[in-house]
């Protein structure tokens, strides 16, 4: 798979559900390499042991557990074909925190 993606919780409250979604919406409004396509939000008991399966079960109802993964290759822009290579030249590394009350 290509572009940056992310894995979330299954929950039963079509409110938490909604909520949950926000983080990854704004994902892709702000980067150009996510794809909120390719997100997805699961229970499969393979990743039972993850972190984010884990902690997402210990939480109160207003936190929520993510897993990014974003493609060591490259990434499509919307409305390309044509995959955009990660570079070291082309790779700016920043760290943003969102906390969503």
């Amino acid at each position: 798979m290509m572009n940056g993606f992310m894995y979330g919780n299954v929950f039963e409250e079509e409110d938490r559900v909604q909520r949950q979604a926000v983080f990854p919406r704004l994902l892709c409004q702000n980067a150009p390499d996510f794809s909120l396509s390719s997100t997805t939000f699961n229970r499969d008991l393979v990743k039972a042991g993850t972190g984010r399966r884990f902690l997402g079960g210990l939480l109160d109802d207003t936190s929520y557990c993510y897993t990014l993964e974003v493609s060591f290759y490259s990434y499509l822009t919307a409305g390309t074909t044509s995959p955009v290579p990660y570079t070291e030249d082309g790779c700016i590394l920043s760290v943003h925190v969102l906390y969503i009350c």
